[in-house]
């Protein structure tokens, strides 16, 4: 395969592999590479155009990833997001500080103040953009342009048009900027890249790296979860596996009430066959008493990876597979330089991970492509541990584990019948602390449950969604109707500053 003609520099940030899926959702195939790769890369090899993402660190740590000048020095277009920003402009001789004045944690109104750029073109004056900094911009470099502003940023944007070198403070990456696809769009263009990407080619590497990895004539086991992932996953590989390809689905105890069913039926859709794996007690003894998120999440980890490998032995398995995606390997940390946020339990564990380079929204395309049914591709996403992850700062008990599975189905079923379930990415509905509360003139020590609506594509970032009044009043009298149940909140943060779920 030729070389990618967009070339992404990772800098650490929890976003930049959305950078790579916004290359190839207008139809460019990008790579995604170390600023050591990419110094080395650029001595042999000049794409067309190079994007520094953001980034963790301060530019100013001694920790930070360095940008080598040999990318400015490689007379092709170079666009800096947030801290690859602050690396071109301190590259170029700008100033960069960290001024409390100037951090920005959400949804921001940028202000467009040059008429001209290229980067910026067919951009309003005015639009709302994702912002996620506490250093700044604050001196520009000789020659370039001040573009743009937010509020608490004077400078959040640059260009030096002359050169073809860009930076901007917010994540046009991520679905919360409005003309995020257009300022991409923008910078291919300033490129002259060619469209080289498509469904049906990732399909066809999917199905290349698993056979190239399985051994002639092994069998291959998928952890299968019935959510789109892995569904998708089943769907690709069953017709070239064939009998080669056996289903396993885990039951862990954390699932949701009926969720069995709809696992089994998805698997149907899927044209796969399955066996099922009985391991409610193993999970329940690990997690039983467990309050802390990460100590759930280990435990949750540490069961499953003794399943996999369990189910290897019994069904003669060469390899597992997973539908892990990239979302889940950036939040554990297992991607480039970026954070450990959590622990994801389909992380770690030895497996083939066909769509670990991809991301939700992606993934839906692929299953649309396949002509899978919309309550698969549509299908909102449900962590692995399950319900062992929406009792918080209470311990997990069979008592806990019941409540909260009979509150998301009461939550679920009115939600879904409201007529605004196609709004929501995803409804989570977790159990926590006892509180007073009054019950026929009687004094009352019940749980409090928490409803968190979110809107999202990739899972990566998102906004919370606030549920109509009506809607919610409905929800709140239908679960203080439990005799466990005293109070009901709502949950309407966006990601960053918060994550989806609560552990």
């Amino acid at each position: 395969m030729d070389e990618p003609q967009i070339v992404v520099v990772d800098l650490g940030g929890q976003y930049t592999l959305l950078i790579g899926r916004a290359i190839r959702n207008l139809g460019v195939r990008p790579t995604v590479l170390s600023p050591e790769a990419v110094a080395t890369l650029l001595q042999s090899y000049h794409p067309k155009g190079i994007i520094l993402s953001g980034g963790w660190s301060s530019i100013y740590s001694k920790d930070a990833p360095h940008v080598s000048d040999a990318i400015v020095a490689a007379h092709v277009p170079v666009f800096g997001i947030c801290l690859g920003m602050h690396s071109l402009a301190h590259t170029l001789g700008g100033r960069v500080e960290s001024l409390s004045t100037q951090r920005e944690f959400g949804v921001r109104e940028f202000v467009r103040m040059a008429k001209n750029d290229p980067l910026l073109h067919d951009i309003p004056e005015k639009s709302l953009v994702l912002a996620s900094h506490g250093d700044s911009v604050t001196v520009l470099p000789r020659g370039a342009r001040h573009t743009g502003m937010t509020q608490a940023c004077p400078i959040a944007s640059f260009s030096i048009p002359q050169k073809n070198l860009f930076g901007v403070q917010f994540h046009p990456e991520c679905g919360e900027t409005e003309y995020g696809v257009q300022i991409f769009r923008n910078f291919l263009d300033i490129c002259g890249v060619k469209k080289d990407w498509d469904p049906g080619q990732i399909i066809t590497r999917i199905c290349a790296n698993v056979l190239n990895a399985l051994p002639r004539k092994s069998r291959a086991g998928l952890l299968f979860s019935g959510g789109v992932d892995s569904t998708v996953v089943a769907a690709i590989l069953g017709p070239v596996l064939q009998e080669r390809l056996i289903c396993v689905i885990i039951d862990t105890g954390g699932l949701r009430d009926d969720e069995m069913r709809e696992i089994r039926r998805n698997a149907v859709a899927a044209k796969s066959a399955f066996h099922v794996e009985e391991a409610k007690q193993e999970f329940f003894a690990a997690l039983n008493g467990l309050i802390d998120g990460e100590e759930k999440r280990l435990a949750f980890q540490r069961i499953y990876g003794k399943k996999a490998q369990e189910i290897k032995d019994k069904f003669n398995i060469s390899h597992v597979v997973q539908g892990t995606l990239v979302a889940d390997r950036i939040g554990s940390g297992k991607v480039g330089n970026a954070a450990h946020i959590k622990t994801h339990h389909n992380v770690g564990v030895e497996s083939i991970n066909p769509l670990g380079d991809l991301f939700k929204d992606e993934v839906r395309d692929i299953a649309r492509f396949l002509g899978l049914p919309d309550f698969i591709s549509e299908r909102m996403p449900f962590p692995g541990p399950g319900l062992y992850i929406r009792i918080v700062g209470i311990p997990v008990t069979e008592e806990t584990l019941g409540i909260v599975r009979w509150a998301d189905a009461k939550v679920r079923e009115i939600i879904s019948t409201s007529g605004i379930e196609k709004d929501i990415s995803q409804i989570i509905v977790g159990l926590t602390v006892k509180t007073t509360g009054i019950k026929g003139d009687c004094p009352v020590n019940g749980y409090t449950v928490v409803v968190r609506a979110v809107q999202s594509t990739d899972f990566m970032t998102g906004a919370g969604y606030e549920i109509p009044s009506p809607i919610r009043k409905v929800i709140m009298n239908t679960l203080t109707a439990h005799d466990q149940i005293a109070r009901v909140w709502f949950d309407e943060m966006s990601r960053p500053p918060s994550t989806f779920e609560w552990q």
